[in-house]
């Protein structure tokens, strides 16, 4: 009876360690992005805006996810990975060096790749006056599969509430958090 229970004993003590030693294993690794792109002016600036605002939806960017080299420089591979979620974004605009986002309301970036659905990843729906530098708040989804393709796109939607005279250059910086567990 006392085998039995020792048996029983090491197999709950071994579970518990294991469970410990996978959880001392994950990997949380932040990935930094930077891109520019520009706003461009509008082209006839006498147009007037609407009262509900002009929608822009701008190019998409494409952009390197370079997720094979975070992988393996945490010794992980790409079906270790449990997550990958954006955790801060902001924009700035660096050209004019006075510019701010007063010329919109609204903003919303969204990804997509390869044979993978659009999806919106970060937003503002009330963009702060005189603000040269703007946090959007991120729409909480995981992004595995699109850091896992060897590119991803982004594309940024704005909602213009006044018109822009002069095209304004914004630096977006983001991070996103990798998540891997090597004993998975």
């Amino acid at each position: 009876m006392k085998k039995r229970a020792y048996i029983c004993a090491s197999a709950v003590a071994l579970a518990i360690g294991c469970n410990k030693i996978k959880s001392l294993t994950n990997i949380n690794v932040d990935v930094p992005f930077n891109e520019s792109l520009t706003i461009p002016a509008l082209a006839d600036t006498s147009i007037t805006i609407p009262p509900k605002g002009y929608p822009l939806s701008l190019p998409k960017i494409s952009v390197a996810t370079n997720s094979q080299q975070y992988i393996s420089q945490n010794n992980t591979s790409s079906d270790k990975v449990n997550s990958v979620t954006l955790k801060s974004l902001t924009m700035q605009v660096t050209n004019p060096v006075n510019g701010n986002f007063n010329f919109l309301d609204t903003i919303k970036i969204f990804i997509s790749a390869d044979s993978l659905p659009e999806q919106l990843l970060a937003y503002d729906y009330n963009v702060p006056r005189n603000k040269n530098q703007i946090t959007l708040t991120s729409a909480n989804i995981d992004i595995k599969t699109y850091f896992l393709k060897p590119t991803m796109s982004l594309r940024v939607y704005t909602n213009l509430d006044s018109v822009l005279k002069k095209s304004e250059e914004v630096n977006i910086n983001a991070d996103f958090n990798l998540a891997a567990n090597p004993l998975n």
